[in-house]
């Protein structure tokens, strides 16, 4: 059977459906509330999926079934009988083949939520049962796993009129962005398939303010909320390129665009174009190129044949892939590729291999000092890339040449792949997390009902017991918080005596001379290149230092934080010591958390200094377990609690990019260009340090240290006050439930009602 008469008869089961369940397309769209995160469809959307099944998102397929009072699979045991297997993989174009497990997954998970939600929302007359926290957990479900939806991103990035625009417009082969010889690219721009279009999006283009997330896309909220403007392409021109002579606010509040295309490598990954105009004037665009590299899961380098990783390049290079190391278990250079950009005809096959090999060979060492040293001492590569590896990542790229044109497009298509198999590795464990978080709520829920069947005296008089040891304990807790929020002067001090002994030490004339001559073989080289590879190693060196003691008090405050939640009373208290047993040092199962309560404190901090790395090491191991309540926006804005990412780098930790780096090699560049007469090595080293000191660098990285640990304090400080309120208002809680009455009936039902969701997820 051809796919347009499969389509045909499925769209008539559907409309059979529909007209045999009295609704219309719009009481479609009303009652496709099922996963508990506000409405999957509209009127269109309903229409749509109508219309087209086999083609349709196989989300708001299951919210239409479901909406008529069937299971989706209904439809593909249906479906299954008219075709054969084989062709099933092919049928829903919005996933290519590789994707349709993860889908598939995806699915059956939120699925699972709205059989949960609908027999906890049957038991609305019991009280015993926590509804509206575990509603909201089950809703903070469905949006972590729609968010989950998404594919892997593949980022271009390099210096203006290296041929981004150009390179991504060929890859996609849809020439949407706009390509010009003056810096072009104002705002990080996201290539999505035509079929990823959520239906709260009408346009082709959608612009969106600072704080969009790509993963937000599939979130109607969170789009209303930052989404500027809509429209064709041409909107690209008004709010994604550069007009240095615009006053228009609302143009320059733009930070990234979608464009919507039916591209087939956007079946794979998604693609993002971003600014390259990288000075001191223009803070805006450095901030956006940079910090694009933390929406990347794969990332394309692009610099030009001529001048190919000269000057500010390697530095640039050096910012982008520092804080993005390969996944665990994968190719340790699989997620990286440069391109050799301009390669007109006029270059032979032998220029480009010798301009590729001689590159990694001058570069080595620096990319070393400045990168693959930090990855293998954080133990993500064993072994320093070679020279040959490095330069086996080059490919040429020049739009005419049609040769270089497939070499690209094979070369992306490999990097995708690989991608996407990183990829739905670690969708399916967070996939696993959320599910564990749902399943420790329901149990957390199983050890409050039991203790209601201890009989009312007992309980008030037990929660009165655990309250008193609370606060005989919890004094002496936050004394010891406070001490530590206090140590964050003393911290910023030894961190800004660290910077400086190597800032020191860099400065000294013959250290400097020796790391020219040992660095770079020729006056031109190193001219070129000297302020980019020394502001990067000061910048390296900061960010290195600044984890390091963010991770130390990161965690001292994990250590009180436990404490806090060994003294807060909890239901698991009053159980059985069976029940009690069950309860697992790292996967707190009472019903308060007190790392949910201490991180919800930090939602609409600007910044959250060492508390950033704090929340996303909870997050890689615990995230399952915060997902309600204000500890949820907190992960989502820093990219965690949807994601597939473990970690947030220092980007989020100091609420953008360190770009002194960049502004700093230019002012050096310029000045040192101009060498003349006596011992090259000793003159530049002269110039660069006078260029260093003139520009007050210890300065500059003195300041980005106090402004590190100023955040860290007041958000260690809110985040304590929020503890203290929010342990305050459960035990308030404890106590009205300790004092009221529930029949045995109702607590065995509830129980029962538990015990049925609970088996949902097995």
């Amino acid at each position: 059977m051809n796919k347009d008469k499969l389509n045909k008869e499925m769209s008539e089961l559907l409309i059979q459906l529909r007209e045999e369940s009295g609704l219309s397309q719009q009481e479609i769209a009303v009652r496709s509330n099922v996963f508990g995160i506000g409405p999957v469809l509209d009127q269109r959307s309903a229409s749509r999926v109508e219309k087209s099944p086999l083609t349709s998102d196989a989300t708001k397929l299951a919210a239409f079934l479901i909406a008529v009072g069937r299971k989706p699979e209904f439809f593909y045991d249906t479906l299954r009988a008219k075709v054969s297997t084989p062709q099933l993989a092919t049928l829903n174009s919005n996933n290519s083949e590789k994707n349709m497990k993860i889908t598939k997954m995806l699915e059956t998970s939120l699925l699972k939520l709205n059989e949960i939600s609908s027999i906890v929302r049957s038991e609305t007359h019991n009280n015993a049962l926590d509804l509206t926290s575990l509603l909201e957990t089950i809703k903070q479900a469905g949006t972590a796993l729609h968010c989950l939806n998404r594919k892997p991103i593949i980022a271009a990035f390099g210096l203006f009129d290296a041929a981004k625009s150009t390179y991504l417009n060929t890859v996609s082969g849809q020439y949407s962005l706009p390509e010009k010889y003056q810096p072009a690219t104002s705002v990080v721009n996201l290539l999505i398939h035509i079929n990823d279009k959520p239906s709260t999006i009408n346009g082709k283009v959608a612009v969106f303010r600072k704080g969009f997330l790509p993963f937000m896309i599939h979130d109607a909220e969170l789009v209303n909320k930052y989404m500027i403007t809509e429209g064709d392409e041409s909107i690209l021109n008004k709010f994604g390129v550069h007009d240095y002579d615009s006053e228009d606010q609302v143009t320059k509040e733009a930070y990234m665009s979608i464009s919507f295309l039916d591209s087939d490598i956007l079946k794979d990954v998604w693609l993002l174009d971003t600014p390259g105009d990288l000075n001191s004037s223009d803070v805006a665009d450095t901030d956006k190129a940079l910090a694009g590299a933390e929406l990347a899961d794969g990332i394309i380098y692009l610099s030009s044949f001529n001048g190919y990783m000269n000057g500010h390049d390697l530095g640039f290079l050096a910012n982008i892939i520092r804080n993005k190391p390969p996944v665990a278990g994968a190719d340790p250079l699989g997620h990286i590729m440069f391109t050799l950009s301009h390669c007109h005809d006029g270059i032979t096959a032998e220029d480009f291999e010798q301009i590729k090999n001689t590159t990694f060979s001058r570069c080595k060492k620096q990319l070393n000092a400045l990168v693959f040293d930090q990855w293998k001492e954080s133990g993500d590569i064993e072994n320093l890339p070679t020279a040959a590896e490095l330069s086996a990542r080059v490919r040429p790229f020049y739009r005419e040449n049609q040769s270089y044109v497939s070499q690209t497009l094979e070369s992306v298509s490999t990097m995708a792949l690989e991608l996407q198999k990183n990829h739905d590795k670690l969708v399916e464990l967070r996939i696993t997390s959320i599910e564990s978080g749902i399943a420790a709520k329901l149990e957390a829920e199983m050890a409050k009902v039991i203790s209601f069947k201890a009989n009312t005296e007992n309980r008030i008089q037990e929660v009165n017991e655990m309250d008193a040891r609370f606060r005989e304990k919890s004094g002496e807790l936050i004394a010891k918080f406070k001490a530590l929020i206090n140590t964050c002067g003393t911290r910023a001090a030894d961190d800004k005596q660290k910077v400086s002994d190597y800032y020191n030490s860099l400065m000294q004339k013959s250290s400097l001379t020796e790391l020219i001559s040992e660095t770079f073989s020729d006056k031109k080289e190193a001219s070129e290149g000297i302020g980019s590879y020394l502001t990067q190693l000061l910048t390296g060196r900061l960010e290195k230092t600044l984890v390091a003691s963010g991770k130390d008090i990161s965690n001292e405050t994990e250590l009180l934080l436990r404490e806090w939640q060994e003294i807060v009373p909890n239901h698991t208290s009053l159980n059985t010591s069976e029940q009690k047993a069950k309860v697992d040092c790292d996967i707190d199962l009472s019903s308060f958390n007190a790392r949910a309560a201490f991180i919800g404190g930090l939602s609409g901090l600007g910044s959250l200094g060492a508390m950033s790395l704090y929340v996303s090491t909870i997050a890689s191991n615990l995230g399952a377990y915060i997902l309600v309540g204000k500890a949820a926006g907190v992960l989502t804005s820093l990219g965690l609690a949807s994601g597939v990412t473990s970690v947030t780098s220092l980007v989020a930790a100091m609420g953008g990019p360190i770009t002194i780096g960049i502004a700093i090699a230019a002012t050096i560049g310029y000045i040192v260009y101009r060498l003349v007469g006596g011992s090259w090595q000793d003159t530049l080293a002269k110039k660069v340090i006078e260029a260093l000191e003139d520009n007050d660098v210890e300065e500059q990285l003195h300041a980005e240290i106090s402004h590190f640990w100023d955040n860290t304090k007041e958000a260690m400080s809110v985040g304590l006050a929020e503890l203290e309120t929010a342990t305050d208002e459960f035990i308030i809680q404890m106590k009205d439930e300790a004092q009221t009455e529930f029949t045995p009936e109702s607590l065995d039902s509830t129980i029962e009602i538990i015990k049925r969701s609970q088996a949902q997820l097995s």
